[in-house]
């Protein structure tokens, strides 16, 4: 599902767990929003699939014949070319709004797609953790040498260990929590699928006022999903329901696995972009701290749920926070050496400890910080070395600047 369902139709990947293809901007995107059906089948994701409506008109055989027999009575002789005009500039970012919403989605998808790289522990004979690269060029490509590129790390994860009291320690802190369901259902029921209603409760966020700050979200969020999902795959950590019979998950358990959480993850990348967006309209950090208890609520409501780990949300919310200053500086860097990665070890997590995102979030500078389990013996979350230089996009810095101003 994308997050915007059938609006924008580049379809597929499942936002928050793949729940569904919901079309906040119904059939916007024309037949494009088919896309929407193949959101990785999750509950509702066919629903994306009513996008093809925006352009059911033209599709439809009468209405294709009504055209040509129009054509036919109203055309008179052939005269040729009428526009004289020259083409438009090549490669040219201002051409986006020309574009379809799900052309434009498939334009940006691939400059953030195309500039990362993942990697496996392969040094080990037991692999522990996965890692992901931004390749930035250093040699622009000719028409007979292809380009050249170095590589910087943005983010690295190890999974938890399996042994000892770990994975035991984590269960007890699930059921603990599932005293909770009844009260937070209607929650876990609503954020099965991107929380946009959440987001536009705390700012005054509306999709119709706001539509490139919703795009930028929609671009945001697919790039999340893609990423989270490959970590989810190289890691391969079991959900608590794999573990004990007495979990029983209130909702449906999605099939991928369980570290670190998407929802985390998504949600404290869209609460970090829209804290940043926003800071020159609203610079007290009122709307951004409430924005981010509301990420830090909707990861503990799947754990709620029986669907997660503390870990898993420790994991999403360092990785969903890289994940934002990296997009942050793909479309607004002006400086060198702007970026700094992060790492998250599970193996340091310390078993008894629940999600607790001050651990990790400095409140008051709006940006992350070493992280000690509550033990204070283990480091579970650090920097990567010193920052490296990542680049603004010239067509992700078009986004980035018609979402700013519609704050500014």
């Amino acid at each position: 599902m994308s997050t915007f369902g059938g609006a924008g139709g580049a379809g597929g990947a499942g936002v928050f767990g793949g729940a569904g293809g919901a079309g906040l901007l119904g059939g916007a995107g024309g037949a494009g929003g088919a896309g929407g059906a193949g959101g990785a089948g999750g509950a509702g994701g066919a629903g994306g699939a009513g996008g093809a409506g925006g352009a059911a008109s033209a599709a439809n055989p009468l209405v294709a014949g009504a055209l040509i027999t129009h054509r036919d009575g109203i055309v008179g002789s052939w005269k040729g070319r009428d526009f004289a005009g020259p083409q438009r500039l090549f490669d040219d970012p201002d051409q986006l709004e020309l574009w379809e919403y799900w052309v434009r989605a498939t334009l940006l998808d691939f400059e953030l797609q195309s500039n990362v790289q993942f990697c496996v522990d392969s040094g080990a004979s037991v692999p522990r953790w996965a890692g992901l690269w931004h390749m930035r060029k250093t040699t622009l490509g000719t028409g007979t040498t292809a380009p050249r590129s170095t590589g910087s790390a943005i983010a690295q994860i190890t999974r938890p260990d399996d042994a000892g009291t770990f994975i035991a320690d984590q269960l007890d802190l699930v059921n603990g929590y599932a005293d909770l369901r009844e009260d937070r259902a209607a929650e876990i029921l609503a954020q099965l699928t991107p929380p946009v209603a959440f987001w536009c409760s705390v700012l005054p966020l509306h999709p119709t006022r706001h539509r490139w700050t919703m795009e930028l979200l929609d671009v945001a969020m697919r790039f999340a999903n893609s990423i989270e999902m490959r970590f989810k795959h190289a890691l391969a950590f079991r959900r608590p329901g794999e573990y004990s019979a007495q979990i029983q998950p209130m909702i449906l358990t999605p099939g991928h696995s369980s570290y670190p959480s998407g929802h985390s993850t998504e949600a404290h990348m869209a609460a970090l972009i829209l804290r940043r967006l926003v800071n020159n309209l609203y610079p007290n950090q009122s709307w951004g701290d409430q924005l981010m208890r509301q990420a830090h609520r909707i990861a503990v409501n799947r754990t709620i749920a029986g669907m997660h780990f503390p870990v898993d949300s420790a994991a999403g919310h360092a990785l969903g926070l890289t994940l934002a200053e990296y997009f942050i500086q793909r479309c607004s860097a002006t400086v060198s050496n702007n970026f700094q990665p992060w790492k998250f070890d599970g193996t340091q997590y310390f078993s008894k400890d629940d999600f607790d995102p001050t651990r990790h979030f400095n409140f008051g500078t709006s940006k992350q910080q070493q992280a000690k389990s509550s033990n204070g013996a283990t480091i579970f979350a650090d920097k990567i070395g010193g920052t490296t230089t990542v680049r603004k996009s010239r067509i992700l810095g078009w986004l980035w600047a018609k979402a700013y101003k519609e704050w500014t």
